[in-house]
């Protein structure tokens, strides 16, 4: 089929769609859920489009409004699942699994790998990023394109190639929870951990006393070197060494923990050993 097919495709689905929310949801909830399902779409590839019919993307749509929705106050949603005709409105080859994020990079990245390394092979990626308002308690009033909005939400919908067991769903909702949760810190901390080698820098440059010239500078170039892009940044503590000998410990220096390694408490180091 020719990309003009591939595409005139889609939009039929798209308008069979809309008529389903149309029939199917209260005028107000129809609305925000139609502005919703036109982004999401989108991002379905259009050859996935001759596969669905209407009342199954309905259901796939809804799942993920609800889920972004029903976030709230939440930092992150997840949510892995066998879907169900019968429940949840449409079925699939393999376990679906769901996210609701503020957007960032590295987020589709760092799920893909999580379900990679669980040897599972990803048959379907969307993920459209919206532009989305919420009130006090967190729940959605307007969707609007991601470039005339002040709040930037991702939201991914992965289809892998098998079915899980109710375990192996319970153990990915976890697993990809802690990553994005480990995706956030990073990138909220991404200035500071910059900040951090910019100081290290300093500190090797002022070491003329200690160590010989060409040390200081491979040093110092290779710290710039990390900042022009060619690494990321995921977590950063310090330890303070203290006594000598027999009496010599080591410990976590109070609140400098970022990133990745922003909770200090899990540290081996967390007091002095």
């Amino acid at each position: 089929m020719s990309a003009v097919g591939l595409a005139a495709g889609r939009e039929r689905l798209l308008r069979e769609l809309l008529e389903q929310i149309a029939d199917r949801l209260p005028a107000d909830r129809g609305e925000l859920i139609t502005s919703f399902a036109k982004m999401y779409v989108r991002r379905l590839p259009a050859d996935a489009a001759d596969a669905l019919a209407a009342e199954e993307l309905f259901g796939q749509v809804l799942g993920a409004f609800e889920l972004a929705d029903a976030r709230g106050t939440a930092p992150i949603a997840v949510r892995a699942l066998n879907p169900t005709l019968a429940g949840d409105g449409y079925s699939s080859v393999g376990s679906i699994l769901e996210t609701n994020t503020a957007d960032s990079p590295f987020l589709v990245d760092s799920v893909s790998e999580e379900l990679e390394s669980r040897g599972l092979s990803i048959r379907l990626l969307l993920h459209p990023v919206l532009g989305i308002e919420r009130d006090a308690d967190g729940r959605i009033v307007a969707v609007v394109p991601a470039q005339q909005a002040q709040s930037v939400e991702s939201v991914m919908h992965f289809e892998v190639d098998r079915h899980l067991s109710t375990a192996e769903l319970s153990e990915l909702e976890a697993a990809v929870l802690g990553v994005l949760t480990d995706v956030q810190a990073a990138v909220g901390d991404f200035r500071a951990l910059k900040a951090r080698i910019d100081g290290m820098i300093e500190t090797a440059q002022a070491g003329g006393a200690r160590y010989e010239c060409d040390e200081i500078e491979e040093t110092a170039a290779f710290l710039e070197w990390l900042l022009d892009d060619n690494f990321v940044f995921l977590g950063y503590r310090e330890y303070a060494i203290t006594g000598a000998g027999d009496e010599r410990a080591i410990a976590v220096v109070p609140g400098s923990g970022l990133g990745i390694l922003r909770d200090e408490a899990v540290s081996s180091f967390a007091r002095p050993t």
